[in-house]
């Protein structure tokens, strides 16, 4: 009976040598089979990379587009512009295309702004 014993417990300290030896001939298998830079650590890292270009890239449009009442001066002016002017003419809004260039002219500057500061 020990010596049943015996045998049976080497067997199975064989297979688990045998598994192990497998498992990492498959793991290397694996590795070979991976393209170059491609493996999941490094793309792990790279959308870690991507996700805090992203957060910074939001940060800085908050920076650049908007100050503490949540948007610039010069557009805010003219826009106010545009709306005091629609409601002085009322039954004539086409008289504020002029404020309403500027208005347009101020948000296009803005966004020149914008894209210049992600360069």
């Amino acid at each position: 009976m020990a010596r049943l014993q015996a045998e049976t417990e080497r067997l199975r300290h064989e297979e688990s040598e045998i598994m192990a030896k497998i498992s990492s001939a498959l793991e290397k298998e694996n590795l070979n089979k991976e393209k170059p830079g491609m493996s999941s650590e490094l793309l792990s890292r790279d959308m870690d990379e991507v996700k805090e270009k992203l957060e910074k890239l939001g940060r800085k449009r908050n920076e650049v587009l908007f100050d503490e009442q949540g948007e610039k001066a010069e557009v805010r002016k003219q826009r106010d512009a545009v709306v005091q002017c629609y409601l002085k003419n009322q039954d004539r809004p086409l008289d504020c295309w002029k404020q309403v260039e500027q208005f347009k002219q101020s948000v296009g500057n803005l966004e020149a702004d914008f894209v210049a500061s992600l360069r």
